[in-house]
């Protein structure tokens, strides 16, 4: 069975609408999954959409935000699945994305995952995304799929036996987590895919914007 984890930090109306969405999205393309939506943050409303879904989900209740690994580690920790995603809560997975990345990662080398290709809701590559497919060679002569350095959390098919191999105490708890993560793997031989045919809507930066604007209403608070 396939488990799919969805983020989320959406404490205002801006960031809950957004996540609102993607839970509903992530519903539609995993109907047969384990969905776990990892709340570090978020309304009352999400929370009622994620159960209405169907979803579990799993919160911390010690700490402050933003604890996104950790929630990941704890999501991981309840789910026995070979395959799971992970997908950010402003990533829109279109048809077809799935089976394409869970093929890619079924292959007989060592991957420990394959992306979805992310572009904006004009159609244009995401530019992470982009930069890391100019710069990857082909996978095994198919020109859609290309080996890549490392892969983000954004939309991204993984193999459990290669998350459970990381050491998540030294992953940051928000922004630029992926990297770490990576390289950790990279280092034990796991290898990593980018599906350029898998396509996922990507808003980019939600749940940073989210947490730079809930920190600033809290030393604004705090100040006064």
């Amino acid at each position: 069975m396939t488990a799919v984890i969805t983020t989320i930090f959406a404490p205002d109306e801006e960031s809950e609408r957004v996540a609102i969405e993607a839970i509903q999205n992530t519903a539609r393309h995993f109907s047969d999954a384990r969905r776990i939506v990892a709340i570090d943050l978020a309304t009352s409303a999400t929370h009622r959409m994620a159960r209405k879904m169907g979803a579990k989900i799993v919160e911390l209740y010690d700490g402050q935000p933003p604890r996104m690994t950790r929630l990941l580690v704890a999501a991981l920790d309840g789910c026995g699945d070979d395959t799971v995603w992970t997908v950010e809560m402003d990533a829109f997975i279109e048809p077809r994305a799935r089976e394409i990345a869970e093929r890619a990662l079924r292959s007989d080398a060592p991957i420990a995952a394959a992306e979805c290709n992310a572009i904006d809701r004009r159609g244009r590559l995401y530019e992470p995304t982009h930069r890391r497919s100019l710069l990857s060679p082909a996978w095994r002569g198919n020109e859609n799929i290309r080996e890549c350095t490392g892969v983000s959390y954004n939309c991204t098919a993984w193999r459990r036996e290669a998350l459970l191999q990381a050491d998540w105490s030294v992953i940051p708890a928000l922004v630029k987590a992926d990297t770490p993560l990576c390289d950790q793997l990279a280092s034990m031989g796991w290898r990593f895919l980018l599906c350029r045919d898998a396509r996922v809507i990507h808003l980019g930066r939600t749940s940073q914007k989210a947490f730079s604007r809930w920190r600033a209403e809290n030393a604004r608070k705090q100040h006064d």
